[in-house]
């Protein structure tokens, strides 16, 4: 399970402009948005300073209205439609994008956010319901929880594409991205016509034939900017793309692990185009990434010859062995769990920040530390080694540890990843801003 932080409002749908993946939300306390990550980044607020966009998170549907464009009408209206309809809205109308007319006009709900992005929108997940909770508090995000979600249901409807990036804790995207998966095979809503795709190539002349498509939205927008250059036809996208790595050449983590480019993602030939993989199989680096200059270790070849790393539709169970093992305890048998960490040290914090963990296996049962490692969250996109561990910690112990290079935590909001000698994620463990906001407090996962 993960946290994040619980922020209770309303969605004011009256003269918004709404499509698939974006609402407009009324917190009742703007403050805590404000405590949001990362740094230097501050919530675009609006209506006096009462209201703000809020991004879905996971997801990416159609666009609508992107710089003048939109891709295909069908189901870039369908997903809009769609998502006011989970939130709880009827009988809506609109003048072309803009709400003019819906029941009832605001209504009630929460948001559970991590952080802000570029544009000062809130990374949000949605949910159209009262929260018990305490507003700007950190609750857990499990996964019957996020089935709930309104990013959840539009992926399970075939109503949007998932797009994932490094502030999705692991267990989330991994069932996101099973769930994609299940949908994609099944050819559920846009994946029938999914294209350009790995299955599928598609001519991409002009930006015209770019909108009759239903593509990836985050390729959309780059082809987009591109034809809005002056460009006309193919031939100059993969080196228009590299011009530009921070706005254009997106950094990715493909599904070998390895980093790549946007670039790496597409195959051109002529005006045709299809695509290497997969994008439930991506996660998409921060703008603030900068790659290792040291080169990657050269990934073990998968024996299957299926593209898709992950075979089990089925994000619940495994044909082989039943119920998949809960994502917040780990893989069945493993020992070691991360319980706190001192994230934000009184004073300088390098060499004094800690993580302590516990070994919860049975009595008599110590484990070696050896080969277990922790990461942060840029040492875990770009597969590098983290910190090593040594000794041993016996049964019902725990273990304060110094963290040192290259562990480096930011205080804007970071995440500890505790992996296990095979080099399997064992638990993530994400925190905001918000929580590192105080010296030498301890964090409790």
């Amino acid at each position: 399970m993960s946290r994040y932080t619980l922020i209770k409002g309303s969605f004011p749908i009256i003269n918004t402009e709404p499509d698939g993946d974006t609402i407009r939300f009324r917190p009742d306390d703007p403050a805590i948005v404000e405590g949001l990550g990362p740094d230097g980044q501050r919530p675009r607020f609006s209506q006096g300073g009462t209201q703000l966009n809020v991004r879905f998170e996971g997801v990416d549907a159609l666009e609508t209205h992107f710089a003048g464009t939109r891709q295909q009408e069908r189901f870039g209206d369908l997903a809009g439609s769609r998502m006011l309809e989970l939130v709880g809205f009827t009988s809506v109308t609109r003048n072309r994008q803009r709400v003019t007319g819906a029941q009832p006009e605001t209504l009630r709900g929460h948001v559970l956010a991590n952080t802000l992005d570029s544009f000062g929108r809130m990374i949000a997940f949605v949910f159209p319901t009262e929260h018990p909770g305490v507003d700007g508090s950190r609750v857990f995000l499990d996964l019957p929880t996020l089935a709930q979600s309104v990013s959840a249901m539009l992926l399970a409807e075939g109503l949007a594409y998932p797009a994932f990036y490094t502030t999705l804790p692991v267990d989330l995207k991994d069932n996101l991205k099973a769930q994609s998966k299940l949908v994609r095979e099944r050819a559920i809503g846009l994946w029938a016509q999914d294209a350009p795709s790995l299955d599928r190539a598609a001519e991409v002349a002009d930006l015209r034939a770019a909108e009759e498509l239903v593509m990836w939205p985050k390729l959309f927008r780059r082809m987009a900017n591109y034809f809005q250059s002056g460009q006309s036809g193919l031939a100059g996208f993969d080196a228009w793309l590299r011009e530009d790595p921070r706005n254009r050449d997106d950094y990715l983590q493909l599904p070998s692990g390895e980093i790549g480019n946007m670039h790496d993602l597409v195959a051109i030939a002529g005006n045709t185009m299809r695509l290497r993989f997969r994008p439930e199989d991506l996660v998409v680096l921060p703008d603030s990434f900068v790659p290792d200059p040291s080169p990657l270790p050269t990934p073990t070849p998968d024996p299957d010859p299926d593209p898709d790393p992950d075979p089990d539709p089925d994000p619940d169970t495994d044909p082989d062995t039943g119920p998949a093992p809960d994502p917040d305890q780990g893989q069945v048998g493993d020992p070691l769990r991360l319980v706190a960490a001192l994230v934000n040290p009184a004073g300088a914090d390098p060499g004094v920040e800690t993580v302590t963990i516990i070994n919860r296996a049975a009595a008599a049962a110590a484990v070696a530390l050896d080969g277990w490692q922790i990461r942060d969250r840029q040492l875990h996109a770009s597969l590098r080694q983290g910190q090593l561990l040594s000794g041993t910690l016996a049964p019902g112990e725990t273990l304060r540890i110094a963290l040192r290079a290259p562990v480096q935590l930011g205080n804007s909001g970071d995440e500890l990843v505790l992996l296990d000698p095979a080099g399997q994620v064992v638990q993530t463990a994400p925190f905001t801003r918000q929580d590192a906001s105080v010296e030498g407090v301890t964090l409790l996962f």
